[in-house]
């Protein structure tokens, strides 16, 4: 690859980038991802309020082990919540627009940030959170975007055979 190749390709992505940042369809996405996180935000703040299992206890005494794990369930509503509105919206989006690339990319994060907490308020062990967040994280990516299966076919394909070892 020369430099001028490299130059013509960065041309062409920027262009590209461009083109797509200057359609309605990607500020109407945006639009309705942003319309999705507050609605879920005050959703999930008037639940919690209004729910006491899911808030700390108005008393200064530590809360059981069984409102501990509400108040943390109760920490996962807004994610939650917004995982939901946003599935969605990226059907109503594809139906509408033909376009959801941006509510896919935000409900990809949405999972991915739901999965980072349930491991943060739930895996007590170092060892398990370390293994969780560098491998199980990862491979939620991949198969949140659909690349997890091509990838394993592809070092399927990649296999040898040493005697009895595959």
């Amino acid at each position: 690859m020369t430099l001028e190749s490299l130059k013509k390709s960065l041309l062409e992505v920027s262009q590209q980038v461009t083109e797509i940042l200057l359609q309605t369809g990607t500020y109407v996405q945006l639009a309705m991802v942003l319309a999705i996180y507050g609605v879920a935000y005050v959703v999930a703040n008037r639940i919690c309020a209004h729910v006491p299992m899911f808030s700390l206890p108005k008393n200064n005494q530590p809360p059981n082990p069984i409102r501990k794990l509400t108040i943390k369930l109760g920490n996962l509503l807004f994610p939650l919540l917004s995982i939901l509105a946003m599935g969605f919206a990226e059907e109503i989006s594809a139906q509408l627009l033909g376009q959801s690339w941006l509510v896919k990319t935000a409900l990809v994060i949405a999972m991915l940030l739901v999965y980072n907490a349930i491991i943060r308020d739930f895996v007590k062990s170092e060892f398990v959170t370390f293994v969780l967040r560098w491998i199980g994280l990862p491979l939620v990516f991949l198969h949140s975007v659909q690349w997890l299966e091509p990838i394993i076919e592809i070092l399927s394909s990649m296999q040898i055979t040493v005697g009895n070892i595959e």
